[in-house]
Parts: structure tokens; sequence; C-alpha cells
């Protein structure tokens, strides 16, 4: 199985270039602000006898970029991610090291990191299936918004959310299951996004 995720921070995790290369044409490739950097990421489990599932990852995802992080099953791809967004912990049993910058600043994870708003979406999202789209976005708005904000608001972000993912057409769709037809495969795709937002 090939899985691959995006990330709208990105760059590549092959070893970086000088930002002062030429490029093909002739011209010194543009420069960006630094993004996040990780060098020498390790995590294993199971003490002695365990099993080193990460070792020694380096790579950056600049801002403004895409990238793409893919391999078959089994292969580290959802360790990295947890480890790079501070949801995988060292414990008794488990090891994680490596150095982590977000920004220039060294953290260790990136929800540490202030001014700084995480999303992470997990591979598999578990939905209602008896909600339509616009209940389970206005559900995770309430949720995560402030008690402050006003549900006028809280709607209103709802509703913009489901016009920047483009999910007009379905906004009033349940979104189903197995047993009950509702939203599309891409649909629902978009619809953990617009939930983390």
């Amino acid at each position: 199985m090939l899985v691959s995720v995006a990330l709208l921070a990105s760059a590549s995790l092959w070893p970086r270039s000088p930002t002062s290369a030429p490029s093909p044409a002739g011209l010194a490739e543009e420069k960006t602000a630094p993004g996040v950097s990780f060098e020498g990421l390790t995590f294993s489990t199971g003490g002695e006898k365990g099993k080193t599932i990460l070792h020694g990852c380096s790579g950056e995802a600049a801002p403004g970029r895409m990238l793409a992080i893919m391999g078959p099953s089994g292969s580290g791809k959802t360790t990295l991610l947890n480890a790079l967004a501070g949801q995988l912990k060292a414990g008794p049993k488990a090891t994680l090291t490596g150095r982590l910058t977000v920004g220039g600043d060294l953290c260790g994870g990136a929800g540490e990191v202030s001014g700084l708003r995480v999303a992470y979406v997990r591979q598999e999202d578990v939905f209602y299936t008896q909600m339509t789209v616009r209940e389970t976005l206005l559900f995770a708005a309430r949720l995560r918004l402030p008690a402050s904000t006003s549900l006028a608001e809280k709607e209103r972000r709802v509703e913009e959310i489901i016009s920047r993912l483009d999910l007009g057409r379905a906004a009033d769709t349940i979104v189903g299951d197995g047993k009950r037809r509702g939203i599309s495969g891409g649909e629902r795709k978009r619809l953990p996004l617009g939930g983390e937002v």
C-alpha cells in the first residue's frame, strides 16, 4: 500500500543543497524563510532488544512548498509525522532522539513553538456517519474554538471552510458509511482537513 502525506510547509527529505547554488539557468536560487527542519531523528521501542523504527532521519520542509512522504506499509511514515508533530513521546521502553527546529527555533515538537498553529490529520478519521458535512464542521468548531467566539462567528467560519475546500455541493449530505451512502471519497479526504483548520 502506498500512502502519501502532504505538509503545507514543505520541501524534500533528501540532503539539502546550498541556497546559493546556481540554478540550471545560471540564476541563484531564491532563499526562503526557515520552515521545519529535523536532523538525526531516531526512534526505538522495547529497550535494548527493541526495534529501531526511525534511524537518523534528516530533512526539511520549506514554507509555501508541498512535501509528499511516500513508502510501503510499515516503513515509518506515520512514526516520522508523529515525531515531528510532537505526538510521539519518549518513555521507559521508547527513545526518541534528534534535533527539530521550527522557524529556526529549537523545539521538542511543532506544538511547542509559540504562535504556531499545528493541525494534524491522522490516516483514518472517525466521523459521526449520520451527521452532514456542515454539522460535522460546526461540531468541530464548537469543540475547538474558544467559548468567547459567538455561534454566529463559528457558523461563518464553517461556511468559509466549506467554500475553501469545495464542499459546497456536499455540505448537507451525510458523511455516510458502508451501509448508508454519503459523501464521495475525495470529500471524505477533505473533511478532516476542515475539521483541523
